[in-house]
């Protein structure tokens, strides 16, 4: 199975809650309480399985 693309993963990190709190260049954070998780790409290219282990670790999923 092929991981989700950036835009469905922002979605999903803005409806659990996170909220964007900077960018620098394609780099977006986001911060939800202790939680912060990093995004970088643009929104339609699919993420790297690493990156995607990654962000799902960052996020508490």
């Amino acid at each position: 199975m092929e991981p989700p693309t950036i835009r469905e993963v922002t979605r999903r990190l803005e409806n659990e809650g996170f909220v964007k709190v900077g960018q620098k260049g394609s780099h977006c954070r986001y911060q939800k309480g202790n939680l912060k998780v990093t995004v970088a790409g643009k929104p339609s290219k699919h993420l790297n399985r690493r990156t995607w282990k990654s962000i799902q670790r960052q996020a508490g999923w």
